[in-house]
């Protein structure tokens, strides 16, 4: 062994919640957030997601609204937790699903989608 250890882990938390993931030889990346009432949601999501994901989020109303832009977020932040990217990777350059009836993926990463299918 390279004296580098294999256990990877990662954490996240928000209100009451606090989330924490293990693997041994493979990177990860975990995210959760409270899904709660944001007057911004539509700025944030024209702003930081790719043109799709934002167009996705215009249309949906309420709840679904509400649901839609949190699971964005934490599949997002997610990914880049996993990948070691931080905050300096930008949000819009990969698209994932958001809808609830939607399997959870990535639709594009880079503008590929047999990138993101891998």
């Amino acid at each position: 062994m390279d004296g580098e250890s294999r256990l990877r882990f990662n954490a996240s938390h928000s209100g009451n919640v606090g989330v924490y993931a293990f693997a041994l030889g493979c990177d990860l990346g975990i995210d959760v957030e409270q899904v709660r009432a944001l007057d911004d949601r539509q700025s944030i999501a024209s702003r930081f997601f790719c043109r799709d994901e934002a167009t996705q989020v215009t249309l949906l109303q309420g709840h679904d609204l509400r649901s839609a832009f949190f699971r964005c977020c934490t599949r997002k932040e997610a990914y880049i937790k996993a990948v070691g990217g931080g905050l300096s990777m930008a949000l819009d350059s990969f698209q994932a699903t958001l809808r609830g009836e939607d399997p959870v993926r990535f639709v594009r990463i880079g503008g590929d989608t047999q990138e993101a299918a891998r």
